[in-house]
């Protein structure tokens, strides 16, 4: 029930506040902290729906399971583009051979 808001909400809120931490160093510093402060709020709201939602959330979770196989492919996507970005952001930059050997 609950319990699994919260640990879904915990790891949000660590994972956004990580971002956060992270932008600075990455390729795209506002759009990862803009990323990581969305997370984080995200994170929050899911804790409230652990304390004021749960019957709701389930019956939302329950309404997605029965759309089939393309609702599922669509959160796909909409969860493996920003992970694409955040990779790419947080990559180290590569430094070319000829200027590595200066």
């Amino acid at each position: 029930g609950a319990l699994a808001f919260y640990a879904i909400a915990l790891l949000r809120v660590a994972f956004g506040l990580a971002l956060i931490t992270a932008a600075s160093a990455s390729r795209a510093p506002r759009a990862i902290r803009v990323l990581g402060w969305v997370i984080t709020v995200l994170g929050v709201t899911t804790a409230m729906t652990g304390l004021l939602g749960v019957d709701r959330a389930r019956a939302s979770i329950d309404w997605w399971l029965r759309q089939g196989h393309g609702a599922a492919r669509l959160t796909g996507v909409l969860i493996v583009a920003p992970g694409g970005f955040v990779a790419y952001a947080l990559a180290p930059v590569r430094v070319p051979a000829s200027v590595a050997k200066l």
